[in-house]
């Protein structure tokens, strides 16, 4: 089952951004390998204000992008 959150701010909870950051550095980062600055397991930059809104998606239970 596929379930999508945003770009409605009052239905991203942190979980949920957290798991994008992941995804995120997974596919920019290690896969791609671009030279970005990274913290844990996870990828931000200057773009990712609280004024940014995100999609995220999640199949069976797991966030795909």
């Amino acid at each position: 089952m596929l379930k999508i959150y945003g770009p409605d701010p009052s239905e991203i909870r942190q979980k949920h951004l957290l798991d994008f950051a992941e995804i995120r550095k997974t596919q920019f980062v290690d896969h791609l390998q671009w030279r970005l600055r990274t913290c844990d397991h996870s990828e931000w930059d200057q773009y990712d204000t609280p004024f940014a809104r995100f999609i995220v998606a999640y199949e069976d239970g797991k966030c795909i992008g």
